[in-house]
Parts: structure tokens; sequence; C-alpha cells
């Protein structure tokens, strides 16, 4: 089955580095090849509830404001991912996660977004995603563009 849903031009290319722990943004302009942005990153880990990061290059399928996840063996919404933009079977780009609190009523609480996580670019900890400082999220989620935008997983 075909879809309509392709892309249309390559003019943006986001990287990820499992290796190094790291991802760039490209962007082609004129005929050549950019760099837009470049930060640290955490990619997924092996696990019972965790999957590596897949190697391979994917079309951007989709950009979400936020990505719940869910608390792990359960179907429970533990929290969110600000800025996400999926890319293969489930694995997206995002800012660091946040999880709700709750009142005593039940009363889910959004703590807000958190920039900084200590353990971005070190070792591959998520569960399949690409976990990103916050803002270096909102900017790939900003600069995406649907039909020109591919991703690229390195080792």
């Amino acid at each position: 089955m075909a879809s309509d849903d392709c892309l249309e031009a390559l003019k943006k290319v986001i990287i990820v580095d499992r290796t190094n722990q790291n991802i760039a943004t490209f962007e082609k302009e004129e005929g050549a090849w950019n760099i837009t942005s470049y930060s640290k990153a955490t990619t997924g880990k092996e696990g019972k509830y965790h999957q590596l990061t897949p190697l391979g290059f994917y079309y951007a399928i989709e950009k979400k404001p936020k990505f719940y996840y869910v608390k792990d063996g359960t179907d429970f919404i533990e929290g969110y991912a600000p800025y996400a933009v999926r890319f293969t079977a489930g694995a997206y780009t995002h800012g660091v996660a946040t999880a709700y609190k709750y009142a005593e009523d039940g009363t889910k609480i959004d703590p807000g977004i958190k920039e900084f996580s200590s353990s971005i670019g070190t070792v591959p900890l998520s569960h399949k995603c690409v976990r990103n400082y916050t803002s270096h999220a909102k900017f790939i989620y900003d600069w995406y563009e649907h039909g020109k935008t591919i991703v690229i997983v390195i080792e």
C-alpha cells in the first residue's frame, strides 16, 4: 500500500550519534549542507522496558508538543516529554521528561517543563528515544519541516 505522506524534498537532517551521545542538525541552503545546531543527547539502552535507539535513516513522521509516556510495566501515564519529533516505531527526539505529581485527591499536577538533566550526553539511558536539553528539543521542534526532514542514527 502506497502512502501519500512521503519525503517531498530532502532539506533538513537530524543526525544522532549513539557512540558519542550527541545530536546535530543540518540544513541544505543554496546547494550546501550547513550545521544548524549541535548538542549532547541521551539515546536508548537495552533492558526490560528499554530498547536501543535504532540505527538507520528515517523519515521524520510528525511532531507533538508533548509526548506522553507510561510508567514501566503499566498503562498509567506517568508524565510527558516536551517538543517531540517522531522518527520511527515510537522513537522520538524530545526534551527532558517531566513526571506528573498528584494531589491527595488524585488531581494531576504538572510541575512544568524542565531544561536540564545531568545524564544527558553521558551514557544511553532512555527507553528508545533521543533525549535533549529541552531548549535544543524546542529548536528541533520549531525547525522541523514535515515532508523535508529525515533522522539518521549512527554508531
